[in-house]
């Protein structure tokens, strides 16, 4: 008896033909790219997120903000009209503190004022014309007085001012 030599029908299937070689490749390729495809789109999605995260807080925080303006405005309005011989006692300094409180709050928040100056051109996305008057010694659409102040919230107008401008139109149209 004499020993045949092992088959070799292992060796050959042990390693795949080309073709499915080739086949493997474009599918790990394939893969690859899906797997790229993926993340970006993750990624872009992680970052419309945020986006969308900030301006939902910054649209919460203009909110309470526009709530609050109001009364920090009359609240000021009432300290500016105290009588001059009760700007010394006790309740009024402690307002004071309250004021200066409300400021730094707002301060903190990102609010800040917009500053108005007298006889500056009205624009439209800084104020709000409350009236008009008629005051031919100044220049047309220039502020003549300041209703209320406005304000920035991280560098939006989150309020214009409220303001009364002159308008010379109404010269011309009533001659």
């Amino acid at each position: 008896m004499t020993k045949q030599p092992a088959s070799t029908e292992t060796e050959v299937t042990a390693t795949p033909p080309q073709d499915e070689l080739t086949k493997l490749a474009a599918e790990a390729v394939a893969n690859l790219n899906g797997w790229k495809r993926a993340l970006a789109d993750y990624d872009n999605l992680r970052q419309e997120t945020a986006k969308r995260q900030t301006e939902a807080r910054w649209f919460l925080k203009a909110g309470l903000i526009s709530d609050f303006l109001p009364f920090f405005d009359h609240f000021k309005l009432a300290l500016d009209h105290v009588p001059e011989e009760q700007k010394k006692d006790n309740w009024v300094v402690g307002l004071g503190h309250i004021r200066s409180q409300a400021e730094d709050l707002l301060k903190g928040w990102g609010v800040t004022e917009i500053l108005v100056k007298l006889g500056e051109s009205y624009q439209h996305d800084l104020h709000e014309a409350m009236d008009s008057v008629t005051e031919a010694d100044k220049t047309d659409n220039s502020i003549i007085k300041v209703v209320a102040p406005g304000y920035y919230l991280d560098g939006q107008v989150v309020r214009p001012a409220k303001v009364i401008i002159n308008d010379l139109t109404k010269v011309t149209l009533n001659s």
